[in-house]
C-alpha cells in the first residue's frame, strides 16, 4: 500500500514537470509567434495613382529597424525619403497609444510608366505584396502652357454654327440678320467675312430664299461646305409647298449644287406617308427634312443628325440611308421632331413618334449622342440609362465597339492615366455635379472634355478621354483661368467646343452660344 502510494506521487510529480515544460515550450513558440506577427509588415491604404515626381506616402507596420526595403514597378529597392514614428490613434489611453511608421517616397521615371506597377514590402525577411499603383508621365496630351479663356466674338439674334474640325480655328456660321442670312467664316483673330449671301443661292431651280436654316457642316480641308434649310423660290410647286433643300457648295468657286429638293405640302390632308416618303434611297428620290446637323468627312461620305433622334449617311455614290436611332426619342405620343408632322389617314389624325420611328427599318439603338467623328469613322453616345458612361460606336457596321465606365466619386477628379483609374462626372466644391461640358471629337479616337469641377488647385481643366489607348491626360497642364472680358462667361449644355487650331487653341460658345470664346496661353 506504502509502495503504491509512493508510485502515484512519483508519478503525478512526474506528469506535473512534463506539463510544465510543454507549458513553458507553448510560451517560447507563442512568443516567438507574436515576434513574427508583430514583424510581418502591415500596410494602410494609399492613393491609386501618382505623377512621375509625386511622393508616395506609405503608413502601417513597417518596421523600418529590421531591413526595411520597398519595391516599385521595375526598382527593386526604392530610395526612401523619410522615416518616422506617428500616432496610429487618440482615442485610447496614454499608456496604450499605439504607435505607426510612417515613410515617404519618390515617384521617378525609372519605376516605369503605366497602371499595374507592383508594390511589395520587405521587412525583416517577410516580404508581402501591397496595393499596386498607376505612375503617369508627367505630360500633357496637347499644350506645355496653362490655358486661359477670352472672348473673342459676340453673336447676333438667329446665328447658327456649322461644324467644322478642321483643326486651323476656322468656325462657320449661319447668321440671320448681319450679314443678313449669310454663311460667314470667322478666322482664329476675330474676323468675320461672309461667303455666301442671297446673290449664292441659285440651282437648277433658279434663285432661291433661305427662310429658316436647320444646320450644316465643311470638310476637314474647308473644300465643301453642306447645309440643309427650308426654302422659297419661283417654281411651280413653291405655292402649295414649303420647300426643304439640302445643298453641297464647293468653298473654291463657291459653285453650289442642290443634291435634295423635298416637298412639305401646306395641306394638311396631303401630308400622307405615301407622300413623304422614300426615306431611304438615292439622293435624288429620298425625302430629307429637318437636316440639325451634318458631319462631312474627307472622303466625300456626309453623316446627318435628324434633331439628335436619328442619324443617318449619304454615301459618296449618293446613297442615303439611316444607321441609329438614339435615346433621346421624345415621347411615344408626340409629334415626331425630326420629320414634319406627317397624316395619318386612317386615324385621321398625326402619326406620333410612335408610329414614325418603326417606319425606319434598317438602325440601331445608341444611347444619347455626344459626338460624331467622321474621318474615325465613329460615334459616341452616353450609355443608357446611365449619364456617365460612354460607348464607342463603328458607324460602318453600327456595332458598339468600347464602353468607358469612369468611377464615380466626389472631390478631385483622376482625369490623367488609363481608363479604370478615372473617375467621371466630377462633383463641385459645392456638392452638386458639375456637368462634363464638351465632347469634342479630335483625330486618333480622342474626345476632349471639359472638367469644370472647382475643389481643386489644378482645376477647371480640359483632358483628353484616348479610346485607341484607352486612357486619359490632361490637355494642359495646370488651371483654366478666364480674363477679365469673360469672368461672368458660363459653359452649359446648350455650348460645345468647336474647333482647334495648329497650336492647340480651342474655340467653343459661352453662355448658352451667345459668345464665341477661344483659349490663349496664360
Amino acid at each position: 500500500m506504502i509502495k503504491s502510494t509512493r508510485l502515484y506521487h512519483t508519478r503525478f510529480i512526474g506528469a506535473i514537470v512534463i506539463l510544465a515544460g510543454m507549458m513553458m515550450a507553448g510560451c517560447k513558440k507563442a512568443d516567438q509567434q507574436y515576434d513574427t506577427l508583430h514583424k510581418q509588415p502591415e500596410i494602410l491604404a494609399y492613393n491609386d495613382a501618382y505623377m512621375v515626381g509625386d511622393t508616395l506616402v506609405m503608413q502601417g507596420r513597417l518596421n523600418p529597424e529590421y531591413g526595411l526595403r520597398i519595391r516599385i514597378g521595375d526598382v527593386d529597392s526604392v530610395s526612401i525619403l523619410a522615416k518616422e514614428k506617428i500616432v496610429y490613434s487618440t482615442n485610447i489611453p496614454v499608456y496604450d497609444t499605439v504607435w505607426m511608421d510612417r515613410i515617404k517616397i519618390v515617384i521617378t521615371q525609372q519605376m516605369g510608366i503605366g497602371p499595374n506597377r507592383t508594390v511589395a514590402v520587405t521587412s525583416a525577411g517577410n516580404t508581402i505584396p501591397a496595393q499596386p499603383i498607376e505612375i503617369l508621365e508627367n505630360e500633357t496630351a496637347g499644350l506645355v502652357q496653362p490655358m486661359k479663356i477670352t472672348r473673342m466674338y459676340t453673336l447676333t439674334g438667329g446665328s447658327k454654327i456649322l461644324y467644322c474640325r478642321s483643326g486651323n480655328g476656322n468656325i462657320y456660321l449661319w447668321t440671320q440678320l448681319s450679314p443678313a442670312r449669310s454663311i460667314s467664316r470667322l478666322s482664329p483673330d476675330g474676323t468675320l467675312v461672309a461667303i455666301l449671301s442671297a446673290a449664292n443661292y441659285v440651282d437648277g431651280h433658279g434663285a432661291f430664299t433661305i427662310t429658316a436654316f436647320n444646320g450644316g457642316g465643311v470638310d476637314p480641308q474647308e473644300r465643301y461646305l453642306y447645309f440643309s434649310a427650308v426654302t422659297t423660290d419661283n417654281s411651280a410647286d413653291n405655292a402649295a409647298n414649303e420647300i426643304y433643300r439640302f445643298c453641297k457648295v464647293d468653298l473654291t468657286t463657291l459653285q453650289l449644287t442642290t443634291l435634295n429638293r423635298t416637298l412639305y405640302p401646306k395641306t394638311a390632308s396631303q401630308r400622307t406617308l405615301s407622300a413623304l416618303t422614300p426615306f431611304e434611297g438615292n439622293i435624288n428620290n429620298v425625302k430629307i427634312f429637318n437636316a440639325t446637323g451634318v458631319y462631312p468627312d474627307s472622303s466625300g461620305n456626309v453623316y446627318i443628325n435628324k434633331s439628335n433622334f436619328l442619324l443617318a449617311r449619304l454615301d459618296a455614290a449618293g446613297n442615303y440611308s439611316y444607321l441609329f436611332r438614339f435615346r433621346n426619342y421624345p415621347s411615344w405620343e408626340t409629334p415626331a421632331a425630326f420629320v414634319p408632322q406627317i397624316w395619318d389617314t386612317s386615324a385621321n389624325r398625326y402619326y406620333t413618334a410612335d408610329d414614325v420611328q418603326f417606319k425606319f427599318k434598317n438602325n440601331s439603338v445608341a444611347g444619347y449622342l455626344r459626338a460624331v467623328a467622321p474621318d474615325d469613322g465613329l460615334l459616341y453616345c452616353i450609355v443608357y440609362p446611365s449619364v456617365h458612361d460612354l460607348a464607342q460606336y463603328d458607324l460602318a457596321n453600327q456595332v458598339r465597339l468600347f464602353t468607358f465606365e469612369p468611377k464615380l466619386v466626389t472631390g478631385t477628379p483622376y482625369i490623367s492615366g488609363s481608363f479604370s483609374l478615372l473617375t467621371g462626372y466630377p462633383q463641385n466644391v459645392n456638392g452638386p455635379a458639375a456637368p462634363l461640358f464638351g465632347y469634342m471629337a479630335m483625330p486618333g479616337q480622342k474626345l476632349l472634355l471639359f472638367y469644370q469641377v472647382t475643389s481643386a488647385g489644378n482645376f477647371p481643366a480640359f483632358g483628353v478621354l484616348n479610346f485607341a489607348q484607352h486612357r486619359g491626360e490632361r490637355y494642359a497642364p495646370g488651371k483654366v483661368e478666364r480674363d477679365i472680358t469673360t469672368t461672368t462667361v458660363t459653359l452649359t449644355a446648350g455650348d460645345e467646343i468647336l474647333n482647334y487650331d495648329a497650336n492647340g487653341m480651342l474655340y467653343m460658345t459661352g453662355n448658352s452660344r451667345q459668345y464665341i470664346l477661344k483659349t490663349i496661353s496664360q
